[in-house]
């Protein structure tokens, strides 16, 4: 199937008042508890698809769709409900790999449950299935009976009463349990079910040995059958660890990893996992989002959250301890106390120190280029709108990810792999750039050129970038632009003291865009607090000049700031626009008034010299619109910048670069 029949799919179910998400086969894609509250958008079905190309589309079941779905499990769901009596009443049915969907309109009443008999499970709230025309292992999902959605009866009425037969008592044994028994399971699932069964056997109380004969039953339906010494591996591994949750009291200090912005905080023993993300100290304490997991076989597992959490805060800790008994049965209290009181203490202790005369770590080569990209550091190119800032950082990207001295004339050291993070455009308007940039010049771009729009701001994106920054080797981010990136106010020293923060996390490259203030005399750093400049290790000012009637354009470019060497001086690029083309090269930036207005007197005598190779002040003066006497004084006060020639310092005196 298409990406794009099945991004079609979604968007259809989305406009028929259903919540849909992308899958993985039968795995969600997403966190889905989000869209169990609300539908999402065209635009995040967009992205899902462009991220996730080959996914499934699925459906969240419940009030958010207004559907209860009955899951039959081919011949053996229907023989379950023939035996129990119990007539569906005609609706749409979806046709699934193994069996089929049945279609109905919401009913609160109805539980989402597996097994609730053989064969036959219902999807309703919090719930979800895989939908049309997704497919598995090659068997798709179709609708063979295309009616409308019907009502059901209540589920007392229909199920408990076994639609007034009373011909049998409901199972008390999961289906599964019978399942894998009279079935066994295939050789990629094998032990991960072997596991499952061996749980369910520990936690029914039953010895070892007793367990071991039950399963034997299992290996030897397997396919191919399990030889004995796994089978007993396995089984040891389960009753080494298998406890009485609802009285156990967990004292062990837990494994810390971390991963990206989260930290995890885990009892492998017991299948328990906590995740803390986006830490903050705010006026009532340290809060976090929280998830919490617990995947122990014989269990049901537990995914709860993430959701906001005051680790501080006693009340706070103990609400969200009796919320989770009622789900699983277990010693919360003291796992959160002990997750809590060590993660504030994480918190207020310095990392350790290291020795300044070791050897510098990574690459050698400071500058990826030059006075754009610092490797391994943050800078920003900041200009008023529409002045060239997004089309130079496409020209950068390309720079660095071909290696290529095409555009800027510059050496690329390094070979990077970029992403383009947008929070203002769109995805064809950068195209719009690309295409015709990559054509003026001859180019191909053999690796993908990788963009992506964003609705979040870095701070609350790290995990997913940290995610797709692994994934797929990116080590080059241009962020576009601070002001929406930043998720508050840029005028705000906090936001972007985060936002440079959890670009330091993430360990790649960045180019940030930024915007200009409006025009102050000796002001030349970005929009909002002067933490954009300070944190940056380079800053670079953008502008340029318009001609009328034509697309082209003449862009400036001023080293503002540079915590490494010099600052680079003043140079400007042409940018000619074609019908299919884009053209970049070298443009002279002091015959262009409105590039040099803001330079400094001694900044346009060097533009002068540069482009003279020589000349007197009594020359150069109304060149730079300055009186003889201020160039003769800059040229006498930079003796490291300009050299006299010969003779001594009158009117006739020649001056050169040094």
């Amino acid at each position: 199937m298409e990406t794009d029949d099945i991004r079609s799919a979604a968007k259809k179910y989305l406009a028929q008042g259903f919540s849909p998400i992308p899958s993985e086969g039968k795995k969600p894609l997403v966190k889905w508890e989000e869209w169990q509250k609300r539908r999402p958008t065209e635009k995040e079905i967009d992205l899902w698809w462009e991220t996730w190309p080959t996914a499934n589309v699925g459906v969240i079941t419940g009030s958010i769709s207004g559907i209860t779905v009955i899951d039959i499990d081919g011949e053996k769901g229907n023989e379950s409900l023939r035996s129990f009596g119990i007539a569906l009443p005609p609706t749409r049915i979806v046709q699934t790999p193994h069996g089929w969907h049945m279609w109905y309109q919401y009913d609160p009443s109805y539980p989402t449950k597996a097994g609730v008999l053989p064969g036959v499970d219902i999807r309703n709230e919090g719930g979800f299935i895989v939908a049309p025309p997704s497919s598995i292992g090659g068997a798709e999902y179709s609708v063979q009976i295309d009616v409308e959605i019907a009502k059901i009866p209540p589920f007392s009425e229909l199920f408990k009463n076994g639609n007034g037969s009373g011909r049998k008592e409901m199972p008390k044994d999961p289906s599964w349990v019978v399942g894998l028994l009279k079935e066994g399971a295939p050789e990629h699932s094998r032990n991960a079910q072997a596991t499952r069964l061996a749980g369910y056997l520990r936690n029914k109380n039953l010895g070892i040995e007793e367990a071991m004969e039950i399963m034997r039953v299992y290996a030897a339906r397997c396919s191919p059958p399990m030889e004995d010494q796994e089978l007993r591996t396995t089984l040891e591994s389960v009753y080494r660890y298998a406890i009485d949750f609802a009285s156990a009291k967990v004292a062990d200090i837990p494994e810390v990893t971390e991963e990206g912005t989260a930290i995890i905080y885990s009892w492998p023993q017991y299948g328990a996992k906590i995740v803390l993300d986006q830490l903050s100290y705010e006026t009532e304490g340290l809060y976090c989002e929280i998830e919490v997991m617990v995947d122990f076989p014989g269990f049901a597992p537990l995914h709860h959250g993430p959701v906001r959490f005051n680790l501080s805060a006693t009340r706070t800790k103990a609400e969200l301890a009796r919320y989770l008994r009622n789900l699983f049965q277990f010693d919360w209290q003291r796992i959160l106390d002990t997750v809590s009181r060590m993660e504030i203490y994480r918190q207020r202790t310095p990392g350790p120190t290291v020795d300044l005369r070791g050897p510098i770590e990574g690459d050698s080569n400071l500058w990826a280029l030059s006075p754009f990209v610092l490797h391994k550091e943050t800078t920003v190119l900041f200009g008023d709108g529409n002045s060239g800032k997004s089309m130079t950082a496409l020209a950068i990207l390309l720079s660095l990810q071909l290696q290529t001295d095409t555009f800027f004339g510059k050496k690329i050291p390094k070979k990077y792999r970029g992403l383009y993070l947008d929070w203002e455009a769109s995805e064809n308007s950068h195209k719009r750039r690309l295409h015709p940039l990559l054509r003026g010049h001859g180019l191909e771009a053999a690796d993908p050129v990788e963009y992506l729009f964003m609705m979040r701001s870095i701070p609350d994106s790290l995990r997913q970038l940290k995610f797709r920054i692994d994934r797929d080797g990116i080590d080059f981010l241009v962020i576009d632009s601070a002001a929406i990136a930043c998720g508050g106010e840029p005028e705000k020293a906090e936001n972007a003291a985060k936002t440079f923060a959890a670009l330091r996390s993430l360990g790649t490259t960045n180019l940030i865009i930024a915007h200009q203030p409006k025009y102050t005399e000796g002001v030349d750093k970005p929009f909002g607090s002067v933490m954009w400049h300070n944190l940056a290790r380079s800053t670079v000012e953008v502008r340029s000049k318009k001609e009328w009637d034509s697309p082209n354009v003449t862009v400036g470019y001023y080293h503002r700031k540079s915590n490494y060497g010099y600052l680079e001086r003043p140079f400007s690029l042409g940018f000619e626009f074609g019908n299919e083309t884009t053209k970049i090269s070298p443009a002279s930036i002091s015959s262009t008034p409105e590039l040099t207005d803001k330079l400094s007197t001694k900044e346009k005598v060097v533009l002068f010299l540069r482009e003279n190779s020589q000349g007197t002040a009594q020359e150069i003066a109304p060149a730079i619109d300055q009186h003889p006497e201020t160039v003769r004084s800059v040229l006498k006060r930079s003796p490291a910048t300009f050299q006299q020639i010969a003779g001594p310092i009158n009117e006739a005196t020649q001056w050169k670069l040094a």
